[in-house]
């Protein structure tokens, strides 16, 4: 792992390493990608992945001070978790049409940040696997990030700003108004 021997800390005698587990990648991750949307008090965030990552976005963006956090899945059990842990608003991509849901839910408006969470395509095609597994060519999850892109657009041709990077596989995006 690259820089695993940059800020190394040793977990102090009352901690087990279950305790801090997840402050090693998956929660700096999350956060990273709140942080990178500049989120502002009552702004609305869209997060696409309610896996790990995705739920420690959701976290970050309440300790950001979002108004409103909107997390985005196919799959049920996760979506559960995610209302459960970070009190959430959830919407089922495989049951409405993302975009179309996202722009109705925010009356028109569409989200002040989007968070791409998904890490990888879990649907792709067999080129997208081809690519992305077999050539290592390819990162991220196209559909997320089509989704991310197409409910700010609005927003992002008038934007001062518009952000796209990404760290392992994990895409975070961004527009503000």
């Amino acid at each position: 792992m690259p820089f695993a021997n940059v800020g190394p800390m040793k977990i102090p005698e009352d901690m087990d390493e279950e305790d801090v587990l997840f402050l090693s990648d998956i929660f700096p991750t999350g956060y990273m990608g709140a942080e990178m949307g500049g989120i502002q008090p009552g702004d609305t965030v869209v997060v696409f992945g309610a896996g790990p990552v995705g739920l420690f976005a959701m976290k970050s963006a309440w300790l950001m001070g979002a108004g409103r956090v909107i997390a985005v899945d196919m799959q049920d059990y996760r979506l559960d978790f995610a209302r459960k842990f970070a009190h959430v608003e959830t919407l089922n991509f495989k049951n409405v049409d993302i975009v179309t849901a996202i722009k109705e839910t925010t009356e028109g408006r569409g989200a002040d940040v989007s968070i791409e969470a998904v890490g990888c395509e879990a649907e792709g095609s067999m080129l997208q696997r081809v690519l992305g597994l077999g050539l290592m060519a390819e990162a991220g999850a196209t559909t997320a990030l089509n989704w991310c892109m197409h409910q700010l657009s609005a927003r992002a041709a008038s934007s001062p700003w518009w952000a796209c990077t990404g760290r392992r596989g994990t895409w975070w995006i961004s527009a503000r108004r």
